[in-house]
């Protein structure tokens, strides 16, 4: 806290001096005013008094000339400043230049545009004398007069004399505000100079064929030396530049003065900010420790989250001060910004780098620890105490490095100085990497041994020779390496498209290996009956999924059995095998506390009026021929009333007339009933369809969309079922043997779920199927997982576009029969049933027992991918 203290005062005082000043502060003292007469020398004669008047009317004439000759020499460097700053805004609208000749050409003449303004400014502050050459004559005086003309003739002296020591001030006051006025304009002129040279430089330097003196050569070091000699130059004229902002303000009235004590102000609370940050910060950390005290003697959490979450807070609470001082202090600094004191926002740059300083340090010293671990406690209070010190040392050299680099930019730009300086610091960071790496040759030595066993069995012949010296510097750079590789890849694999990737390539590898998995022998049906995909799951092995939508139903109809209200339509929208039939079937027994609950279905392609009435009447249990009748069924229920249905895309046949029950069964779940409740469940792809027919919020309740399953709620929903089976399981040798390479040391078990995780696409019937086709009986009570039976992407590449087309159609309604098919498609008999057949035999469709014809599970997403990627089905 002391350097920040130390610093924030510094920045108030500079920028309170500046208002501090008065307007004169930096003219010249004015000389003392003539001694009285009887403090001169001895009395002189009237003749005297004649020569002093001459005298005097001598030197106003020398002041005259002079102050002349200064202006003339202000307006002719202002007029070679004006013809500079013309010639660099030229250049300015010419930098966008890209060809290496034109390139180099502008870096050139925007190099001689910077020479000649620090050649300027340092004439103006090294050549130009304010002091007049000429001095004011001694005073005189008289003793007594002979009559009244030798005392007028004295008044008239004395007169003269004092307007001439007046004189004198007013032309230096006016010589120093037309050099201060040139000064301020040639360091503007220094500064858009040295911006552009610099950028021209770098973009010179990153483009081939640009040309421009490179290495020793007389133009470099003459541009050094400027570059040298500029630094306390653009010190001064930048303090003196903003001291005439300042001063500008301060005779421009109350306006100008509210202005000052407005920004005056502003600038107290901006230092003080980081200051009161700074102790709130230190302040937190403490409190935070003390947190993690309590929570590990008296928390009521589990012991393992409460262990983790006080590891990380001991981890993160150290670097809390230094990050939320960086924080602060780029707010700082775009709230300078906004005031005539941008020019403080170094100073905030560099306690910037401070605090980054301080979070390099223990970082680095929390990595050092990490890399070098040590089972030894005595060993480890040392090599903490050395770690730290190697820490400290490497982080202050990076402060230091920056720093400087800092203020060379801060004051000659990105120049030769600072190509040279950064050259310089690439070198001596590499023998400071290497005499810091030899410190810690043992350790190094271990950590690489422990971590690359063959590498290290290479290069230890190496170790004890000179070229030793530079081996720890390159095997620590793997050992960082290694770490960072080893973090990386356990994070990334917890990401969805990192899973996918890697059960593609398990896949692949999987389907190479095939050859050597063992014969399947089909299962027993008692063991297939805990797995039937196609019915819903039982309570015993049922999966409740993280946010589960059964829970946002329950409360949603829970809601409304206690208020009432118009919140009484929920649609349930998913892809097929996602669990819907599942979902609405536990979403109706926790209804059951709250309300009567009806659970149905639409059979497949209720279409008409008379069909749609008959199913409201065989499900509602009460005759329903109209809208009507549905009205008065509604009145005449004594208590809530939920109505669960499932399978709603049943409703329509996409054909001129196949919309009519859909739309009648709107119009019924759209009245204001008292009553009852809908919950609806429909497939996804026909609900696109829908939304694409009669518009996106064609349906007024609330809809959820059954979200894809994770990989581990897939492997719980397959290990549930298998568990109650009581059967044993054992994996292929080609999955032990793949998985254990391609995981990032995950096991075997685990990446085979994640296969079939991402094969499936999240969906659990398609991940069951998987599942089945993988397992083999080799022995009772014995279950061997081998290589799932996957879809070849060929299969449906090569299908022609009428499959495609009855693909498209299949999927927009999820089950049609023979003759739909051919309604919907105008596609004769005979290439109807011949692309039919085709796809069963490539396992792509298959006939329910009603004839009806449905996308299999394991090829939906292959399939939906093609038919999306031929405009045959839209999202």
């Amino acid at each position: 806290m002391r350097p920040l203290f130390h610093l924030s005062v510094c920045a108030a005082i500079a920028g309170l001096c500046l208002f501090a000043l008065p307007a004169g502060a930096n003219e010249a003292a004015a000389p003392t005013a003539p001694k009285s007469s009887a403090a001169q020398s001895a009395p002189e004669t009237p003749a005297a008094v004649v020569t002093g008047l001459a005298e005097i009317a001598q030197y106003d004439a020398n002041m005259g000339r002079e102050q002349q000759q200064f202006l003339d020499l202000i307006q002719h460097k202002t007029e070679k400043l004006e013809a500079l700053r013309e010639s660099l805004h030229a250049l300015a609208r010419n930098s966008g230049a890209t060809a290496p000749r034109q390139l180099g050409e502008n870096y050139a003449a925007a190099s001689r545009i910077w020479r000649a303004a620090v050649d300027s400014i340092q004439e103006l502050f090294a050549d130009i004398e304010l002091i007049s050459a000429f001095t004011l004559p001694a005073p005189r005086t008289q003793a007594s007069f002979g009559d009244e003309d030798e005392r007028q003739r004295f008044i008239a002296y004395e007169a003269a004399y004092t307007r001439s020591s007046q004189q004198r001030l007013t032309l230096l006051a006016a010589k120093r505000r037309a050099l201060d006025n040139l000064k301020a304009d040639n360091f503007s002129l220094l500064n858009d100079a040295g911006a552009l040279r610099a950028a021209l430089m770098q973009l010179c330097d990153e483009t081939a064929g640009c040309e421009r003196p490179h290495g020793l050569n007389a133009e470099n070091l003459n541009d050094t030396l400027r570059e040298i000699r500029a630094v306390p130059l653009r010190i001064e004229a930048g303090v003196l530049s903003k001291w005439l902002e300042v001063r500008a303000k301060g005779g421009s009235g109350l306006d100008g003065w509210l202005d000052l004590l407005t920004q005056a102000f502003v600038l107290m609370l901006i230092v003080a900010t980081p200051f009161l940050i700074n102790r709130m910060l230190h302040g937190g950390t403490r409190r935070l420790d003390s947190l993690r005290g309590q929570m590990l003697a008296h928390s009521m959490l589990h012991p393992r989250q409460r262990t983790r979450l006080a590891i990380l807070i001991a981890r993160l609470n150290p670097f809390i001060p230094s990050i939320g001082m960086i924080l602060s202090l780029h707010l700082v600094s775009a709230l300078l910004g906004t005031t005539d004191l941008q020019a403080l926002s170094l100073l905030v740059t560099y306690l910037l780098l401070y605090f980054y300083y301080r979070a390099t340090r223990l970082l680095l010293g929390a990595g050092l620890e990490i890399i070098f671990t040590t089972s030894s406690v005595q060993h480890l209070k040392k090599q903490k105490v050395e770690i730290e010190a190697s820490a400290r040392r490497i982080s202050r050299l990076i402060y230091i490095e920056l720093a400087l680099l800092q203020v060379i930019g801060d004051t000659v730009r990105t120049g030769l100085i600072h190509n040279l300086f950064s050259a310089f610091i690439f070198w001596f960071n590499l023998a400071f990497l290497v005499i810091e790496s030899s410190r810690w040759r043992d350790p190094i030595r271990e950590a690489f041994a422990f971590r690359f066993k063959n590498g290290w069995a290479r290069l230890a012949p190496l170790y004890g020779t000179r070229l030793g010296l530079v081996l720890p510097p390159l095997m620590l750079a793997a050992v960082i390496g290694h770490h960072l590789f080893r973090f990386a890849s356990s994070r990334l694999v917890r990401l969805d498209f990192m899973k996918q990737l890697l059960s593609e390539i398990f896949k692949r590898r999987l389907n190479q290996a095939v050859g050597s998995a063992k014969p399947r022998i089909a299962p027993p049906p008692d063991y297939l009956a805990a797995f039937d995909y196609y019915l819903p799951a039982r309570k015993d092995f049922f999966i409740l999924r993280d946010k589960s939508l059964i829970e946002a139903a329950g409360g949603q109809i829970a809601a409304w059995a206690e208020q009432g209200g118009h919140e009484d339509l929920l649609l349930i929208a998913g892809d097929r095998g996602m669990g819907k039939t599942t979902i609405l079937s536990r979403i109706a027994d926790d209804a059951a506390a709250h309300a009567r609950v009806i659970t149905g279905n639409v059979p497949a392609r209720t279409l008409g009026l008379p069909a749609l009435f008959d199913w409201l009447g065989q499900l509602t249990g009460q005759p329903v021929n109209s809208t009507e009748d549905f009205i008065r069924f509604d009145a005449a229920q004594t208590r809530p009333l939920v109505l669960c249905v499932d399978e709603i895309h049943n409703l329509f046949l996409a054909c001129i007339g196949g919309f009519s029950a859909y739309q009648a069964f709107l119009e019924i779940i759209s009245l204001k009933t008292r009553n009852i409740f809908w919950c609806l469940t429909v497939n996804a792809r026909s609900w696109s369809y829908l939304q694409g027919v009669f518009g996106s919020e064609h349906c007024y309740g609330r809809i959820l969309e059954v979200a894809p399953w994770q990989d581990h709620e897939i492997q719980r929903l397959i290990l549930a079922r298998h568990e109650l089976t009581g059967y044993r399981r054992t994996f292929d040798d080609s999955i032990s043997a793949y998985a254990g390479g391609d995981s990032f040391g995950q096991q075997a078990e685990t990446q085979f779920f994640r296969l079939l995780w991402g094969q499936s696409r999240g969906n659990p019937r398609s991940a069951l199927m998987y599942w089945i086709s993988a397992i083999s009986a080799p022995e009772p009570k014995h279950i061997h997982v081998g290589v799932p039976a996957f879809i070849d992407a060929g299969l449906v590449g090569t299908m022609s576009d009428d499959s495609l087309f009855l693909f498209a159609a299949i999927v927009r309604h999820e089950n049609l029969t023979s003759g739909e098919l051919q309604a919907l498609t105008e596609m004769d008999n005979a290439t109807l049933r011949r692309n039919l057949k085709e796809a069963s035999d490539r396992e792509l469709v298959w006939f329910d027992p009603n004839g009806r014809v449905r996308i299999s599970s394991r090829a939906q997403y292959l399939i939906d991918y093609f038919l999306i990627g031929k405009n045959f089905l839209h999202e």
